[in-house]
């Protein structure tokens, strides 16, 4: 295997999915990146928003052994992990861990078969990418250089330099979509939409221009949120827009690198991580300013980091909340759905 020649730096990863068929093209492996600038109600990777490794507990597995007493040597906890490698039932855990991409691509590289014989390949999702852009462009690179499809799922909430030096080493990009509308997408997630549309024009544009990358958008359709017909219409007409928005001379091209659109139903799968682990939600600075620049991108990022053993609010303090007796649209609704993107010659799927 091909090695890139820029000095390694260090990501934190908090998980390695193997035989992913739901995160692009083929048999994929997925690498979780930590770390996530949105505070979605509905996360159902509760884990990943904080840039630090974060000790999860989860009561109904604990024997009350007391091991982890026994190698526990902080007053308050650092999140060493020491505990987790020791629970007999795992009932503590760890997300997140440092790594190298030399490392990281090792581990990859196992999977080559995989990746051949399904056109299959590698998947960065998280969290966030685009939170870790050094370590994330660093690992785009090397996969390039070993020929292995390289797709990053993001939600584009960043700053428009940092998201396009990104997403463009991909060979696709799985774009996230919650809504248009500024004051529900606050609602919802914490931040404005506004820097992730900004992203998908520049986004659009580069692939018109340059022939990659790909791009499928991802909806999730979330009950109270997102999942009825005006709100879809809206997303629809929106991308629409954008498309005529680029230059007669690119306006094929661009139809043409996006290949589909997909809807996501809602599921109540992070509502158990919960319990496992703090609920957050953290100003972001600068977070709602348009021109969101990559000084305040670093600015955000150190942020995170500062404050992610700090107490913070919940989720219910968003103006959306979810519980268990949420209800998930229907299979008919969805299907609904999707002719209004069908309509506009998109394709369409549920699921990823």
């Amino acid at each position: 295997m091909k090695n890139s020649t820029s000095s390694d730096c260090i990501g934190t990863v908090f998980n390695i999915q193997r035989y992913s068929i739901h995160d692009g093209p083929g048999i994929r492996t997925t690498v979780f990146l930590k770390g996530c600038p949105l505070r979605c109600a509905w996360c159902h990777n509760p884990e990943s928003q904080s840039t630090r490794p974060e000790l999860g507990f989860t009561a109904k597995h604990c024997v009350g052994c007391g091991l982890c007493r026994t190698v526990c040597t902080d007053a308050s906890c650092i999140a060493c992990g020491k505990c987790a490698e020791i629970c007999p039932t795992m009932a503590r855990r760890l997300a997140g861990y440092s790594i190298t991409p030399a490392e990281l691509f090792s581990k990859i590289s196992k999977d080559h078969l995989f990746f051949d014989r399904s056109n299959g390949g590698v998947t960065f999702s998280g969290g966030e990418p685009l939170m870790q852009p050094e370590f994330t462009k660093e690992m785009l690179r090397r996969c390039r250089q070993n020929d292995f499809h390289a797709a990053v799922d993001s939600c584009g909430y960043a700053a428009e330099s940092v998201a396009m030096s990104v997403l463009g080493l991909a060979d696709l990009v799985l774009y996230d979509l919650k809504s248009v509308d500024d004051t529900r997408h606050r609602d919802g997630t914490g931040v404005s939409c506004e820097p992730i549309l900004r992203n998908f024009r520049r986004l659009l544009a580069l692939a018109a221009e340059r022939g990659t990358p790909k791009i499928w958008v991802r909806i999730p359709v979330i009950p109270t949120f997102n999942a009825d017909s005006e709100s879809l219409i809206a997303i629809a007409a929106w991308i629409e827009r954008a498309l005529e928005q680029l230059s007669p001379s690119l306006q094929n091209s661009a139809r043409s690198q996006l290949e589909r659109v997909s809807l996501l139903p809602y599921h109540t799968i992070g509502l158990d991580k919960r319990t496992r682990y703090p609920n957050r939600q953290i100003d972001i600075p600068n977070s709602t300013i348009h021109t969101f620049t990559a000084t305040d991108h670093s600015a955000a990022v150190s942020h995170l980091r500062a404050s992610s053993h700090a107490p913070l609010a919940s989720h219910a303090e968003l103006s959306l909340t979810l519980s268990a007796d949420t209800l998930s649209p229907t299979a008919e609704q969805m299907r609904a759905w999707c002719e209004i993107f069908e309509i506009r010659g998109w394709n369409t799927t549920l699921g990823g």
